[in-house]
């Protein structure tokens, strides 16, 4: 706790495309057990800043949807095992940062290292998902294939601010938006995805308010689908065409 209380305070950017980016607005976050205790200052994205790391994540997409599955479960079993290295840093971080108290933050961690670990497992189980349903006629064989669907809008709650953030991240590219009240911990995981070696445009944060960040995020036209407090909505890739007469 110590430790990371002498390391609070500090200004942080935007994280894009691999990329810091600083914005004129900002705000500060204070621990709401300690009004005096300044969790750092955290630029304050908006409509461009979100059109940006869409535009980022969209064209990460491609190689990231086609990336051998055991390179892509590898950097999620990387990041799970640098997040037990540091579990009580990244504990107190979020007890700092949203006041719940040393269990709750370590189930926390707890759960963010599971998520990883489970869902890369599950992954290379079920060979990215892919399963081989048959021949249904004499000329036909089927099989059944769950892709990335596209770029996700994450937006995590405050009150799990890791666990759920971490288990919404998994398959597609993404732009997430963590509450405004506990963005260190997302940071701080943005940093141990990149040190697993995970792509630049995979994963970007954009930090900032609901109307100015997370209206726009939910709201672009090139979003694939949101995730909010661990539940994912998609939206139709295909229009249905119907075929004219002659």
């Amino acid at each position: 706790m110590e430790s990371v209380k002498a390391d609070l305070g500090k200004s942080h950017a935007l994280r894009t495309d691999g990329e810091r980016v600083e914005t004129e607005d900002r705000f500060e976050v204070t621990s709401p057990g300690d009004f005096d205790l300044k969790i750092g200052e955290f630029a304050a994205g908006g409509e461009a800043e979100v059109d940006a790391a869409v535009t980022a994540a969209a064209e990460a997409f491609p190689e990231w949807e086609h990336r051998d599955i055991t390179a892509r479960t590898d950097i999620f079993q990387d990041a799970a095992e640098r997040m037990r290295e540091r579990k009580f840093e990244l504990a107190a971080t979020i007890s700092l940062e949203n006041g719940k108290n040393r269990t709750e933050v370590t189930a926390d961690v707890d759960e963010a290292i599971d998520f990883l670990r489970f869902y890369s497992r599950e992954l290379e189980r079920l060979d990215g998902y892919r399963s081989d349903t048959g021949q249904p006629t004499p000329d036909q064989h089927t099989t059944n294939l769950l892709r990335p669907y596209g770029v996700f809008g994450v937006v995590a709650p405050f009150k799990f601010p890791l666990a759920i953030l971490a288990g919404m991240l998994i398959g597609n590219t993404v732009v997430a938006k963590p509450a405004s009240a506990t963005p260190l911990i997302a940071h701080k995981y943005a940093d141990i995805l990149a040190d697993a070696g995970l792509p630049d445009g995979v994963f970007n944060l954009v930090t900032g308010g609901g109307s100015a960040v997370g209206q726009p995020l939910t709201e672009h036209e090139d979003i694939a689908g949101v995730a909010v407090h661990g539940v994912a909505r998609s939206r139709p890739r295909y229009r249905a065409v119907v075929p004219r007469a002659g």
